[in-house]
């Protein structure tokens, strides 16, 4: 396994393009993206042992894109966000008008791991994108910057 981490100007769309497509790209290979946080010295830390017993994710959005699979366990695509919103991320999207895109499916929404939905081969980088930017936000708990924090993890490309 190889692993890239970095940033990029989340308002620059050309970058996040460039960044989701090497790893919708190499099949098995993911990617986790996150705001870059606002440190507030006046915000209460989370209790670590609330935080234990409640079940929610993180203030601030953990979004994770995972290529299609082939093979045995092939899957198709699906796209992550870990998150502190609660219940029913989905219908909180859909309030403030972030549709799915046409074929995209929530197949998983839980307060603790998250909302997860799958996305069809053919729906354009751009597309994904300008649906998770903004989905991340108003799943937010924690200010953040425009700075998009990324890790990418793809399987060696000799085996």
């Amino acid at each position: 396994m190889t692993t890239d981490a970095g940033s990029f100007d989340a308002n620059t769309l050309v970058d996040a393009v460039r960044v989701v497509d090497s790893v919708l790209s190499s099949p098995g290979a993911w990617c986790n993206l996150e705001f870059e946080p606002i440190e507030d010295d006046d915000a209460m830390p989370d209790s670590a042992l609330f935080g234990f017993l409640a079940a929610r994710g993180p203030a601030n959005p953990l979004a994770t894109i995972m290529a299609r699979t082939e093979g045995k366990r092939a899957r198709p695509a699906e796209l992550g966000i870990q998150h502190q919103a609660g219940t029913k991320a989905a219908a909180q999207l859909r309030e403030a008008d972030l549709l799915l895109p046409e074929g995209a499916k929530v197949v998983q929404d839980h307060p603790r791991r998250g909302l997860v939905v799958q996305w069809p081969d053919a729906t354009e980088t751009a597309t994904l994108i300008s649906w998770l930017f903004p989905a991340m936000r108003v799943l937010s708990r924690h200010r953040a910057t425009n700075t998009m924090l990324y890790t990418i993890t793809a399987p060696d490309s000799d085996r």
